[in-house]
Order: structure tokens, then sequence, then C-alpha cells
């Protein structure tokens, strides 16, 4: 069965050692995605039914940090898989990359899994504390990514564009106070508060996220965050 497993691609043969095949991780990655896409209980909610079909102009409201990341991550994968093969540019500009943080486990097999769908992200992020170098040093490993920290802006909103969408964040100035004052007091990855990040993340708060479908306003926030690069 180890030699069939092999044949099939989910093992590889190294010395005297039989590995998963890290290609296999991938594929099995890509396939979990496109199911999670299509039967996500998310769909179901008015909030989500919008992220294939987005209108003009969109206002969405949720209850958490963590919510809205959800949101933003199945938003992410429904373009991936909808445009296969295409070439799909994210750019971001925050004040800290606080999603990064609290999933940053996930990335390496993300990364790798977009690397192959021909994405490539930008980011810039105003904060330049310690955690902000380390999670720069952690996203600049990956060759599809770009980050640049302690970037001084004119736009002054927290903004991320997907192709032809630009996404505005409004975050209330409690929550992003005592994110603020987090990573602020955070010296590196190692020695992080998981605990108090988890609360900061999943606290009760009204966000908003501000959708608009421009190509002409998609190109000039694109535009804008890579002339740093």
């Amino acid at each position: 069965r180890i030699s069939e497993m092999v044949k099939e691609g989910v093992l590889i043969k190294r010395d005297l050692q039989y590995l998963i095949d890290p290609k296999w991780i991938v594929q099995i990655n890509n396939q979990l995605n496109k199911i999670m896409i299509k039967y996500s209980p998310l769909s179901d909610d008015k909030m989500y039914k919008g992220i294939r079909d987005l209108s003009s102009a969109s206002v969405m409201t949720f209850h958490s940090m963590k919510e809205m990341g959800e949101y933003i991550r199945n938003y992410k994968y429904a373009i991936l898989n909808e445009q296969e093969g295409q070439k799909v540019t994210i750019c971001w500009l925050v004040d800290h990359m606080v999603a990064a943080v609290a999933n940053l486990g996930d990335k390496p097999i993300y990364y790798e899994t977009t690397k192959q769908k021909n994405l490539t992200h930008y980011t810039l992020v105003r904060g330049k504390s310690p955690l902000d170098k380390a999670i720069q040093t952690f996203y600049n490993k990956f060759t599809v990514t770009r980050t640049k920290i302690g970037v001084k802006d004119k736009l002054q909103i927290n903004v991320g564009t997907y192709n032809d969408t630009v996404l505005i964040f409004m975050i209330p100035h409690n929550l992003t106070d005592e994110i603020e004052k987090f990573f602020k007091a955070t010296k590196s990855i190692e020695k992080m508060n998981i605990i108090k990040l988890n609360k900061l993340y999943n606290k009760k708060s009204k966000i908003h996220i501000i959708a608009i479908k421009e190509h002409a306003f998609a190109e000039y926030v694109r535009e804008y965050i890579r002339s740093f690069f």
C-alpha cells in the first residue's frame, strides 16, 4: 500500500524514509478551499451572499475582528477559485496586520497555494513596532508577498483592493486604540500574549466594510500602494 501511495503522489521516498509529498498537501488544500467556499454555512447569512456578486457599492457590518476576518478569507478564496489561472493582485494599506498575526500558523500553506495561482500581495503597514517588524520578516519569506512597515501615507484609511474591488475598513476608535497598545507592548512573536490577542480579535464591536466595485478607483488605490515599493 505504501508503494501504491508513492505512485499516487501521496508519499515520496527520501533515503530510507517515506514522507508526505508537499505537492499532495497543496492539491488537497486547493480542493478543501473550493469545498469550503461552496458549502460554508457563512454563505447562508445575508452578510455573505454578496461575496461573488458585489454591486457597485455595498456596506457590510460585522460584530468582531474575527467575523470580519472570516468574511475576507471567504471573499479572497472565492476570487481565487473563480479566476483560476488569471492574474490576481491584492494590495493592502493598514495600521497593523491584526488578522495576519492572529492566524500566523495558516500562512505558509496559504502562500504556497496562492503562488501557484498567479497571485501577488503588496502590503503597506503604518506601524513599526517590534511586532510589525517580526510580521514583516515572516511575510517577506514568501516570493508572492511584499511588505513594507513604518509607512507615512496620505490616505489615512485601512483599505484593500482585489482586482476591481476596493474594501474600506471602518473600525471603532476604541478598538484601534487597544490594537495600537497591544502592538507597541509586544516585543516579539514569541512573547506575544495570545490570550489578549484572541480577546481583541473576538471583542464585540461594530465594524463596517464599504465595498466599491469600480475599476478606475481600484486602479488608483493599487497604484498608490505599489508606488511605495
